[in-house]
């Protein structure tokens, strides 16, 4: 058996498929397989992927496109490691990344395992470190409800396959927040994890694609991600305050996935706000300062109804975004935490 699965799902990847694969071949790590799902691809990464599927330790699985959350759902199926990671196809990881992860799992007795990492935006690039610690499952999962995102995505993590098996946890085959409605339902089952603060994953974004475009049902799919996390609350006894602040997270992400449209005029952003507050209790939200500002300023210009002020914020927001991707980030960098400078 392997000591490590890394799943790696392939999507019309062929530009970057090359560099993801050949990273995590050049572990500094034995035991492990890795296992590339091509989920329908029409380019020529299913090429790419058969030109791999020589190797001892690389298994390559075709099947008909079902989007990233059904390509991860196939690996898990098929993998057989104690441990398993997941890798999108257009990044790329450091050559330490599974020997330092499995070390500090191992070391820790953890279910999980979550490490820093780098965001390659448009050529700048941003360090995202936690502090290196073992946390509570309670701990874990009350600071997610606060938006510290280093918690929410799933390919910073190395999980335990048995949790994952025994559960019957799976990926949604929706499109939005594939991985924070993952891990709100794995952290559940989490009795300690461990965070190291080495940048072992290399995130590549690319705010100019619309990949970041507006998503459909997306408001429905967060009151989802909120249900679960509020069941993982009651199973930890954890207070209401953290629910709330996982409310202006969701909240955020509702409005900033709604402003990916460049046409949403005020009245028509009015309209959405409007929407939000009433499929979430903003009222609730207190002023803690323990939620990120960002979250804490647009929770509380949408309690206090400033529509105005909030639409010009998330226009400007997504301008800088698109157009100013340097400035951007700055930003980004002076409202965020677990970041170094």
């Amino acid at each position: 058996m392997y000591e490590i699965s890394v799943v790696i799902p392939v999507y019309n990847v062929e530009k970057t498929l090359k560099r993801c694969v050949d990273s995590v071949r050049s572990q500094n790590f034995e035991n492990y397989e890795i296992i590339l799902v091509d989920d329908g691809s029409t380019d020529n990464s299913r090429k790419m992927c058969d030109l791999y599927s020589d190797l001892e330790n690389v298994r390559v699985i075709h099947k008909v496109n079902g989007g990233l959350g059904s390509a991860r759902n196939t690996g898990i199926e098929k993998a057989s490691g104690e441990y398993i990671c997941f890798v999108d196809s257009d990044d790329w990881v450091e050559k330490n990344y599974l020997s330092k992860m499995y070390t500090a799992i191992k070391k820790n007795k953890a279910d999980v395992c979550i490490c820093g990492y780098y965001y390659h935006i448009n050529k700048n690039l941003r360090r995202v470190s936690p502090e290196t610690t073992k946390k509570s499952g309670k701990e874990i999962y009350s600071e997610l409800g606060m938006g510290n995102s280093i918690y929410n995505f799933a390919w910073n993590k190395l999980y335990c396959l048995r949790i994952i098996k025994i559960e019957k946890l799976r990926f949604s085959n929706r499109h939005c927040a594939e991985d924070l409605l993952f891990n709100c339902q794995y952290y559940k089952y989490v009795r300690n994890g461990c965070l190291i603060s080495d940048e072992l994953y290399n995130y590549d974004v690319n705010y100019n694609s619309l990949s970041n475009g507006r998503r459909k049902d997306f408001l429905k799919d967060m009151k989802t991600v909120y249900s679960e996390y509020v069941t993982g609350c009651n199973n930890f006894n954890i207070s209401e305050n953290f629910q709330n602040g996982m409310t202006a997270v969701l909240v955020r992400s509702s409005l900033s996935n709604f402003y990916n449209d460049p046409s949403v005029t005020c009245s028509i952003g009015k309209k959405y706000m409007v929407t939000c507050k009433k499929v979430f209790d903003i009222g609730k939200i207190d002023d803690t300062k323990k939620l990120a500002k960002t979250d804490y300023l647009i929770s509380n210009l949408l309690k206090q109804e400033h529509f105005i002020y909030l639409h010009i914020i998330m226009k400007f927001s997504k301008i800088v975004k698109s157009h100013m991707s340097l400035l951007y980030n700055v930003l980004r960098n002076s409202v965020s935490g677990n970041v170094k400078r």
